[in-house]
């Protein structure tokens, strides 16, 4: 009952880190083929989007954007699509730039639907190696408060979960050697 007013050590680790981290829930035998990004605009999600091209450099980039749009707002998708579309290209240019590699190439996946009723179920159908999210400040129950799906889709997720949070210079800097010495 604890975990439930508190959060877990787990959520407390996630909430209180200016870290990104990973959970590891399976055991690593081979790098990432599959990254699945939850993305909805938000800074949260473009730091996901941005450390999940770090830990999943030769992985297949899926990004999952949940809509609150019913399918009768056909025109209202279309425009959503193009926009976000847009959004992650320049994400990924922008760190295809700056390692001096060929611009990632992704596929969108546009789902109605809150983050919770549309994440779970395509990871569980397309089984992804490793989810990316953004973090959240919030453990216990103020993380069941609505716009808050961290702690549960980490707690529900199968397989890897990447909670992000924006690195810092340092890091990125120790990230870029590496990338660097492995592509040498």
């Amino acid at each position: 009952m604890a975990k439930v007013f508190y959060g877990g050590t787990v959520d407390k680790t996630v909430a209180n880190s200016g870290q990104s981290v990973l959970v590891v829930k399976t055991r690593p035998v081979a790098p990432y083929e599959h990254c699945v990004v939850a993305f909805d605009g938000s800074t949260e999600s473009l730091e996901a989007l941005e450390v999940a091209l770090w830990v999943a450099q030769d992985a297949k980039i899926t990004i999952i954007h949940a809509l609150k749009a019913s399918k009768s707002q056909q025109a209202d998708l279309t425009d959503a699509e193009d926009k976000i579309r847009g959004h992650v290209r320049t994400v990924l240019q922008e760190f295809a730039d700056t390692n001096s590699q060929p611009m990632r190439a992704f596929e969108l996946q546009l789902l109605i639907g809150s983050p919770l009723e549309v994440v779970l179920p395509y990871v569980r159908d397309v089984r992804p190696d490793i989810v990316a999210i953004g973090r959240t400040q919030k453990t216990g129950l103020k993380a069941l408060v609505p716009g808050s799906n961290t702690y549960l889709l980490l707690t529900h997720l199968p397989c890897d979960t990447l909670i992000a949070a924006r690195p810092k210079k340092s890091e990125i800097r120790k990230m870029e050697t590496v990338s660097r010495k492995k592509h040498a």
